[in-house]
């Protein structure tokens, strides 16, 4: 069997399901002899999905490779995107908007609320360290401790 996960705005997962012997198929034929069993099989109780929870991280449509590589620790996705992406991160925050500033803000875990002065703090960061490296560096700091 295998499972399909989506969301708007995220690709979506195929999943296969595994199954194995319920371990009280056993212990209901030793209680019940073929009565117990005949009642399992018919039921599909003889099986359980292995493992019995499944956890997912969907990917967004508009990911960028930074974001896919999930193996990373979060500081280091957000350091090499803002490095990477520096000069389209200064135009958005100039704009206003923008997919790159999008991108760093759900990196950086900056909720809407918070957008404004994370703007504000982001601009005097860029003024006050030129050197994309340090900056980059000064960002993650404040953000991600």
């Amino acid at each position: 069997q295998s499972v399909v996960f989506s969301k708007d705005g995220y690709k979506p997962l195929t999943m296969k399901l595994t199954t194995g012997t319920n371990p009280n198929f056993w212990g209901n034929i030793a209680i019940g002899g073929g009565f117990g069993s005949t009642t399992d099989s018919a039921s599909g109780a003889i099986y359980e999905y292995v493992p019995s929870q499944y956890f997912v991280t969907l990917i967004p449509t508009s990911a960028t490779a930074i974001e896919q590589s999930t193996g990373q620790p979060q500081r280091d996705k957000a350091l090499a995107f803002i490095v990477q992406r520096y000069t389209t991160i200064m135009a958005n925050l100039s704009q206003g908007i923008g997919e790159d500033w999008t991108a760093l803000m759900g990196l950086l875990n900056i909720g809407p609320t918070q957008e404004p002065d994370a703007r504000q703090k982001i601009r005097a960061l860029a003024l006050v360290y030129p050197d994309v490296g340090v900056f980059a560096t000064h960002v993650i700091d404040l953000y991600l401790k």
